[in-house]
């Protein structure tokens, strides 16, 4: 009796240790959504809501709040589980265990389909990213075109290929193509226009952020595992005057 009593003992340290760390994976979630939302502190001026504007792709911005949204929660059911770790309490324990189920399916899903974006990364900007710049930038105000002219500035680099992206278009290569050498008139000289396309810029861009999210769930989901494990092992020598 003794030491039944003091394996579940150990297993409702280990379930309350668990859920400390999944606690602040929790934190940790709601942390990197908003850097990847944001972008990184020195360079708020791109961040992944100009990603989805160049990309014509509202997912990426409905991602980071998705992934916000999923360490909110995570953090309220880690709250659960060390509630129920500590008091034995079967009705927690149950609930707990069901939500950390759907957890844990719903996170490997979206790393699976991180997996799958980035995977077409290549394809999207081969084949689609230039035709989208040549119809839809406008030198102007707009969303697609304040993006592009942001990513050009900040990752010195113009066009998707290069400056001939702009060949056909009737005002020409943008002021952003010479990042901060443009003239009073925001017009680019030759000789500072940026020589580079932007394509390996905006896949390392998108590569680095997809491979944060997905590595980030797969390294919950796998803490996950533990924690369904330890939560039925306690849930069965809890006590029946919890039902």
């Amino acid at each position: 009796m003794g030491d039944e009593s003091c394996g579940t003992r150990c297993v409702q340290f280990i379930l309350f240790m668990l859920n400390f760390i999944f606690f602040l994976c929790g934190v940790g979630l709601v942390v990197v959504s908003i850097f990847i939302w944001l972008g990184p502190v020195e360079a708020f001026n791109f961040n992944v809501i100009d990603l989805a504007n160049i990309l014509d792709n509202v997912y990426l911005e409905v991602g980071c709040f998705i992934m916000m949204g999923a360490g909110v929660i995570i953090i309220f059911f880690a709250i659960i589980g060390c509630c129920g770790a500590f008091l034995l309490n079967r009705l927690l324990l149950g609930l707990y265990f069901l939500i950390i189920i759907l957890l844990f399916f719903a996170q490997l899903a979206g790393a699976v389909l991180a997996a799958i974006y980035s995977a077409e990364i290549d394809t999207f900007l081969s084949s689609e990213a230039t035709d989208m710049l040549q119809t839809k930038y406008k030198h102007g105000n707009d969303s697609y075109s304040l993006a592009i002219d942001s990513f050009q500035m900040k990752f010195d680099c113009c066009g998707i290929n290069g400056r001939e992206d702009y060949d056909d278009l009737d005002k020409g290569i943008p002021g952003s193509c010479c990042g901060k050498d443009r003239t009073s008139d925001g017009k680019c000289v030759d000789a500072d226009i940026a020589q580079s396309g932007c394509r390996e810029e905006l896949k390392a861009f998108l590569t680095q952020n997809t491979t944060i999210i997905g590595a980030t769930l797969v390294g919950v989901a796998c803490l996950e595992l533990f924690l369904m494990v330890f939560a039925v092992l306690l849930c069965r020598n809890a006590s029946e005057k919890d039902y």
